[in-house]
C-alpha cells in the first residue's frame, strides 16, 4: 500500500485488479464487477468510493470493506 500511495502521490494512477479488503478500502474508486466469476461475472454491481460501495445493496464487496 506505501508503494501504490507513493506512485499516486506523484500523479500516477493505478488500476489494479484485487479480491484484499483492506486494499480495496484504500482506494478512491471501485468497479465492483459479477455477480460471480467467469462466465458468470462480467456485469457492473456497484460504482464509486468504498464508502458508496459500502451503501449500496446490491454490492457483494460492501460488508468487507473497511472504514479509513
Amino acid at each position: 500500500m506505501k508503494l501504490m500511495q507513493e506512485l499516486v502521490d506523484g500523479g500516477n494512477s493505478i488500476i489494479v485488479t484485487e479480491h484484499d479488503p483492506y486494499v480495496l478500502s484504500n482506494c478512491d474508486y471501485l468497479i465492483e464487477m459479477g455477480p460471480g466469476g467467469g462466465s458468470d461475472g462480467g456485469t457492473t454491481i456497484a460504482t464509486g468510493t468504498p464508502e458508496d460501495i459500502r451503501r449500496n445493496p446490491e454490492s457483494v464487496i460492501a460488508p468487507y470493506l473497511m472504514v479509513r
